[in-house]
């Protein structure tokens, strides 16, 4: 984050790789100087609790990990109880983004 916040022409946004990258690179724009989401937008993937109690509170993408996994569940039961294996394609419900205060628009030119 340091070095892209220090670049000749640094983002108007970035997307952490999950809460805790955010974390570190809420810190490193803080330590730069550099306010969010006024400078730069920051989103992070997933959902987790500490999200909504950063200052300010973290933009996420939220991932349907609990359906994932009671699915998951439901096929390796299926499976325990000698059903015959099935290859099957899963479609997951959509990722959803739940903005809060560390994301804006970007800025127009």
């Amino acid at each position: 984050m340091r070095e892209l916040l220090a670049a000749p022409e640094p983002p108007t946004a970035v997307f952490a790789a999950n809460v805790l990258a955010a974390v570190g690179a809420l810190s490193a724009a803080h330590d730069m100087g550099v306010r969010v989401p006024d400078d730069v937008s920051l989103v992070g993937l997933h959902d987790v609790f500490v999200a909504d109690f950063l200052q300010p509170r973290l933009t996420v993408v939220k991932l349907p990990l609990f359906e994932l996994g009671a699915r998951a569940v439901t096929l390796l039961l299926s499976q325990l109880n000698n059903d015959p294996a099935r290859h099957e394609s899963i479609t997951a419900p959509a990722p959803v983004m739940v903005l809060r205060q560390s994301s804006t628009p970007p800025p127009s030119h």
